[in-house]
Parts: structure tokens; C-alpha cells; sequence
């Protein structure tokens, strides 16, 4: 029964706070919050206070588990708390403790004011088995020793070194750094170095039940079941909704032929993961243990459905049930590829406690020809690039609301892609993998009426704009997932660090969001991602993606997914660059363009433009044939700029923006159209007319300055007058 899978750890961060009460450290379970609200069935909710200040936070329930973790400081009856993850928490609120019971001022189950019921774990002590809290230290101190004995003292120095340079990338700290190198190790089937790494995870955060659980795994490839047991006794006391624990401390017991106790165990673990093939095959093997093989052969078809062959492929139809469990070595221990003719290793996962317990098709196990796993596919993967972008046109980046002077035009583009990428395939079809993540969110709005505004010339464009902290950020990404035989790719994890995004001058905090492609908008964007693999000709096993998906949101209306991962030992730079916006620089200090301009059909006007600008002392001039189209004064024209006019009395007002370099320019002042007050006798409007006005105007290059327009217009024709002189030339 060897089912290997990297996996996610709980994190549990350590912060030193100062003196406590020595009577407050310690293990609370939650009872209920103030307003009623209690655990669910089979949920336990666990709150571990540390004599240094820590806290953290276990919360497990069938199926899935949570932990947490942060800081507290009690004195003087007063408390406060703070979590990493979760909003809860309490500043400098009263807090009891009375006897087992302490009441903390804040819920757990639910938002609102109110409190929560915590009672003390202590008076579990003596129920405890070898193994319980009071011993676990030493248990673990003792195998850490045995594991430091060996004769690889080179391969330990080295995954000492390879943990202290980890350490920094991830969040858990040295403990998870080196829980991953043990995970590395382990895969490889190095397993003493990755019983020093597990072992020294463990003994850096020995509350982790994920560290425990695969130490004891790889003490069960060993053949070293008493500390393997003494382990797993104390995690499923402490965890007891964990199904991986409860799978491997009952294959512990059917290898030491105590079968009977191992019954309630995989009963338990079936019961908290029905889809696991592994557990009713280790059922069996205790029922076939016990004498009762004609009961052993239903579990063993239970098996096979649920996708787990066994070392004896004993659940296939037509198949004998086996006299040692396949290949295993049945009780002798030897380290075989069956149960309980080899050793189980059943990695918990904080995603979905104990995992699949391994795939159809696994080469380990043996799996039905049809749907064996490409060996092939197998290895470690690099990306050439990983993208999510929107905005990535005019049309996609901009939206316009409302009209005329009250009218206001949006640019957003937004952009994350990795910059670093790794992914390793295991022989089960597990993935895991970590990254980095560069986000780029970049918008500018436009209106003509903010030009009026007094702070306007203090905070010109930036007052306006939307940017990251530093144009872009970079965020860690790890994650796991799974691959089947057909190539079906499913990952979980995106980055959780939030982002720092200045919105008009103030920094707030915005959620990450995945380079890889969602099922569908809202919360699924969250995860898991799917994606296909193949072997590709040419480049051989790879996962391809180009998609879009719409969003149906004002702002960012769809988004476009790239990824291009292939199989490969070399290390790869992905395609993942950050486009510096260009520094916007003023084309003429002053300028006067003369216009002419046909409107052959309703809504559609061509004009036909000369303008003549001043710049360093030299004339320059620049024809210009435009053909804008909209109606309602809100005009797109050719070349993409989006323009808006409007009035109101004498009150006139405009704006222009445009997206192939972000600049935009916005006026306000006062005019007159003479179409507008002249009628004939039957108060029809004049076909011809005259306009005038004069405005005062803010261009993103060029700054503040005077426009003056005049032009005339006589049925379908057009033609007119522009000046301008910026402030930086003077009047």
C-alpha cells in the first residue's frame, strides 16, 4: 500500500509576547459561541495558547481541516488576540478563566459581538495512551536522535543546508522547509533522509498533525512501528476527524497482527472518507487476518471500484484473493509494495485530510492496463509562461459611463503571470509545485467636470489613478493537485498574500487572483483549475491553455488565459515581463490646428485636420484624417481615442482619452453655438451657425493651459479653428 503524495502543511507561526499566566497556557476545546451556535457533529475545535505568546487554531471536521495561527498578550484580566487567516480576535477585551472554563470576548462560529466557550483538553490527560501530550515531545526527540545516527551525514548536511535557504520563501518557516525537503526525499525513496527531515519538522512544531502523520509514514517504511504507533496514537486522540492517522495507525496494527484493533480504526477512516480505495482494502486484510477471507473479498471489491488494485489485485474480477497480500511479505515486515504486506504511507493533506490513497492506474500498485498511468508523465515541469491578462485592447480596457460633462471614461488592465514556476508529477498523479506571482492592476479615469476641481492641480494625474505599490508585486505561490490516467489536470492554491493597490492616493488591501483558468466567474475563481496533459510530439508531455473567460463584470469584462508547462530537468525563465507605462512627455508647449470637416450620414463624421506646434523653437506640423462615429457626443474614433462633449447653458465641457498610451486631456469654460439662439420665423433652427468658446484645460503631458475654438458650420460642412498654449509657456 505505498501511496505517495507531496502535500500542503499547516502553518503554525510563533511570536514571542512576554510573561503570561501560567495557568492560561494550554489546550481549549471550543464548546459554543454566546448566541448558541455550536460545533458541528463530529467537528473539534481546538485552541492551543503557548507560554510564549503563540496561539494556534485547529479546526477539523469529516473531509477537511483548518488551522491557524498568531499572537496573544493577557494581563490584568484583559486580553488581546490576533489571527494570521481568520478576522477574529479580541484588543484589550476582558477575558475569564474559572476553573477548566475559559470565555474569550469574541465568537467563533459566527460575526457579531458576543463570546465563546473554550474548556480545557487537561482533564483528557488521563485517559491518554502512551503517546499522549506529556510524551509526544520525547518520542519525537528520540527518533530525531536515531535519525541524526545513521550513516548519511553528507545527505543530512544537505537537506540542512537546502531547508535554511527555503526557510525565507515559505511561510511555515524552517519547520515547513523542512518538512518539504523530507517530502522530496521521500519521493525519491531516500527515506532516512526523509526521516531526519519529518523528524526535524516535527520537532519544531510538534502540535502539526501533518508532520506527525508522515514521520510516522516513513517510520512505517522503516519497519519502525512502535514509535510509529506511540505517534499516530497521540495524533488521532488529538485529531480524531483526520482519516490518514486513523488509515495508518490501523495498517500499523494489522502489520503487528493485532487486527481486532485495527477494525474501529478503518471503520472510522471509511466513514470520514468514503472515496478512499485504500481503506477498505486494509479492511480486508484485517478481516482476512482474523480467518474471515469470504467477508476480506467484498472489501476488496470495494477497493478495486473505488480505484485501489492492492499488491494482489484482489478486488479485479476473477482474481484470488491471495494467501500474504500479493507481493508483500505479510507479517515479516519487509518493505513490499501491498498491505499489510508492505507499509502504508498515508500523507494527510490539509486540503482533503488523507487524500485518495492513491490512483487507478498507480505503477506501484499495479492498476487495471487500461487506465495505467503514463510513465511518461512522471517528472518535473517548467513553464514557458503562465499568464492571466485583461485589458489587453482599447475595446477591453475601457468603459464609459454616463455622458457629456457628467460623463466618465475607465482604463483598466490587470496582469499576473509567474515569474518562476516548478511542478513535480509523482507516480500516483500527484501534483505539487511553487512558484512566484507578478500582479500588475493599472487603471485611469476621466471626466470632464474634474478639472473644476480645486485639488486637481495638486494631485493631477496620479490624484486619478489606480496602480499597484510600485507599479507591480511579486507574491509566493505553492500548490498541490492531481493528474489522472486521461490527462484530467486539477490544482489547488493561489497566493495568499493580499496586494497593496493605491486607489486616488490611499493604499488598501485587494485578494490575489490565479494565472491559471477558473471553471467560471465569482467564487469558483478561487479554485481548483483544470487543465488538460498530453505528450505532445515535439515537445512531448506539456499542458496548453488558451482560453478566455468573461467575467460579465463593468470593469474588467473577460480574461485571457495563457499556459504553456512542459516536462523538463533544465530551469526555465517564464515569459513573464512588466511593461513600465512611458513616461508621458508634452508634445508642444502651444499649438493651433485647423479643422475641416463632412458629415456624410447621420452620426458619422470625417475630418480632415492640420495641426502647427511650437516645440524647442521649431515648427512642426502633423495632417490628420479622423473618422470618429457615435452619437449623443460620445465619440470612438478610428485610432481608438474616446472623446466626450457636453453643455450646459454657456457651460461647456470635454474630455480625451487615449489608450495606446494612457495620456487623456479634460477642459471646462464657457461658450456659445449660434444654432442654438438664432431661429427662423417658424423656430427651426438655422442650418448654419457659429461657435465660440473658451476653456480652461488639463492635458496628462502637457499640464494646465487655455484652449480657444471657433469654428462654422453650414449644413453637412464644417470647418473650424483650435489654439492652445500651456502654462509652461506662459501667456
Amino acid at each position: 500500500m505505498k501511496v505517495r503524495r507531496v502535500v500542503l502543511v499547516f502553518l503554525l507561526s510563533l511570536f514571542s509576547m512576554g510573561l503570561l499566566a501560567q495557568s492560561l497556557p494550554g489546550t481549549y476545546s471550543l464548546v459554543g459561541d454566546s448566541d448558541g451556535t455550536k460545533p458541528k457533529s463530529g467537528a473539534v475545535i481546538k485552541l492551543m495558547l503557548g507560554a510564549d505568546g503563540s496561539v494556534s487554531l485547529s479546526a477539523v471536521q469529516p473531509g477537511q481541516t483548518f488551522q491557524d495561527s498568531g499572537t496573544y498578550r493577557a494581563s490584568g484580566g484583559r486580553m488581546t488576540m490576533h489571527f494570521e487567516a481568520m478576522d477574529k480576535g479580541c484588543m484589550n477585551q476582558k477575558y475569564s478563566l474559572q476553573g477548566p472554563v475559559l470565555t474569550l470576548p469574541f465568537k467563533m462560529l459566527s460575526d457579531g459581538p458576543g463570546a465563546s466557550t473554550w474548556t480545557s483538553a487537561a482533564d483528557l490527560n488521563d485517559e491518554n495512551p502512551p503517546g499522549a501530550p506529556q510524551d509526544i515531545a520525547g518520542v519525537i526527540a528520540r527518533t530525531l536522535s536515531e535519525s541524526q545516527q545513521q550513516d548519511n551525514q553528507q545527505q543530512r548536511s544537505n537537506l540542512d543546508h537546502l531547508a535554511v535557504l527555503t526557510a525565507p520563501e515559505v511561510k511555515g518557516g524552517l519547520a515547513e522547509a523542512y518538512y518539504v525537503q523530507a517530502n522530496i526525499f521521500f519521493l525519491k525513496n531516500y527515506y532516512y533522509e526523509a526521516w531526519y527531515g519529518f523528524a526535524k519538522a516535527s520537532s519544531l512544531q510538534p502540535n502539526n498533525a501533518v508532520y506527525l502523520n508522515n514521520l510516522s509514514m516513513v517510520l512505517m517504511e522503516l519497519d519502525k512501528y512502535d514509535d510509529a504507533v506511540s505517534i499516530l496514537t497521540w495524533v488521532t486522540k488529538w485529531f480524531p476527524n483526520l482519516d490518514a492517522p486513523l488509515g495508518n495507525l490501523g495498517v500499523a496494527y494489522v502489520k503487528g497482527q493485532k487486527c481486532s484493533k485495527a477494525m474501529p480504526l478503518l471503520e472510522k477512516a471509511m466513514r470520514l472518507s468514503p472515496d478512499t480505495g485504500i481503506y477498505p482494502y486494509a479492511y480486508g486484510k484485517a478481516l482476512a487476518c482474523m480467518g474471515r477471507k469470504q467477508e476480506a473479498k467484498r472489501y476488496y471489491v470495494a477497493a478495486w471500484e473505488k480505484g485501489f488494485p492492492g499488491s494482489g489485485r484482489e478486488g479485479e474480477p476473477g482474481a484470488g484473493e491471495g494467501e500474504n497480500g500479493g507481493s508483500g511479505s505479510g507479517a515479516s515486515g519487509s518493505s513490499g509494495s501491498g498491505a499489510p504486506g508492505g507499509s502504508s504511507g498515508i500523507p494527510g493533506s490539509p486540503e482533503r485530510p488523507g487524500g485518495h490513497g492513491g490512483q487507478p492506474g498507480n505503477r506501484d500498485s499495479g492498476g487495471a492496463k487500461q487506465r495505467q498511468f503514463p510513465p511518461e508523465w512522471v517528472g518535473h515541469y517548467e513553464a514557458k509562461y503562465v499568464r492571466a491578462r485583461s485589458g489587453e485592447n482599447a475595446k477591453e480596457a475601457n468603459t464609459q459611463f454616463g455622458k457629456g460633462m457628467i460623463g466618465t471614461n475607465v482604463n483598466l488592465q490587470t496582469l499576473a503571470c509567474a515569474k518562476e514556476f516548478s511542478m513535480d508529477i509523482s507516480s500516483t498523479g500527484h501534483i505539487s509545485g511553487h512558484g512566484k506571482v507578478m500582479y500588475v492592476y493599472q487603471g485611469k479615469a476621466v471626466n470632464p467636470a474634474m478639472g473644476l476641481l480645486p485639488t486637481f492641480a495638486m494631485v493631477g494625474q496620479g490624484g486619478f489613478a489606480t496602480d499597484l505599490k510600485g507599479g507591480y508585486q511579486i507574491r509566493d505561490w505553492s500548490f498541490s493537485g492531481t493528474v489522472d490516467p486521461d490527462g484530467n489536470v486539477e490544482i489547488r492554491g493561489i497566493p495568499e498574500q493580499d496586494l497593496d493597490l493605491i486607489n486616488v492616493g490611499k493604499v488598501q488591501k485587494i485578494k490575489t487572483w490565479s494565472p491559471l483558468p477558473p471553471d467560471a466567474p465569482g467564487p469558483a475563481m478561487r479554485g481548483p483549475f483544470h487543465m488538460t496533459l498530453a505528450t505532445e510530439k515535439k515537445s512531448g508531455p506539456a499542458i496548453r491553455v488558451d482560453q478566455w473567460l468573461n467575467l460579465g463584470d463593468k470593469l474588467i469584462r473577460r480574461v485571457h488565459y495563457q499556459a504553456y508547462i512542459v516536462k523538463s530537468n533544465d530551469p526555465i525563465t517564464p515569459d513573464c515581463k512588466y511593461v513600465k507605462p512611458k513616461e508621458e512627455k508634452c508634445p508642444a508647449s502651444e499649438y493651433i490646428k485647423t479643422k475641416v470637416s463632412m458629415s456624410p450620414h447621420e452620426g458619422v463624421t470625417v475630418e480632415a485636420s492640420k495641426t502647427f506646434s511650437s516645440k524647442d523653437g521649431q515648427v512642426q506640423t502633423q495632417d490628420e484624417t479622423t473618422t470618429k462615429i457615435g452619437t449623443d457626443s460620445i465619440n470612438v474614433d478610428t485610432s481608438g481615442k474616446i472623446s466626450a462633449e457636453g453643455s450646459k447653458g454657456m457651460f461647456t465641457g470635454s474630455a480625451e482619452f487615449n489608450p495606446t498610451d494612457g495620456s487623456y486631456a479634460v477642459s471646462v469654460g464657457v461658450g456659445v453655438d449660434t444654432a442654438s439662439v438664432i431661429k427662423d420665423a417658424t423656430g427651426v433652427e438655422s442650418p448654419a451657425s457659429i461657435s465660440e468658446k473658451v476653456e480652461f484645460v488639463y492635458d496628462s503631458k502637457c499640464g494646465f493651459g487655455i484652449k480657444g475654438t471657433a469654428g462654422v458650420k453650414a449644413g453637412k460642412v464644417g470647418a473650424g479653428v483650435e489654439g492652445c498654449v500651456f502654462f509652461n509657456k506662459g501667456i
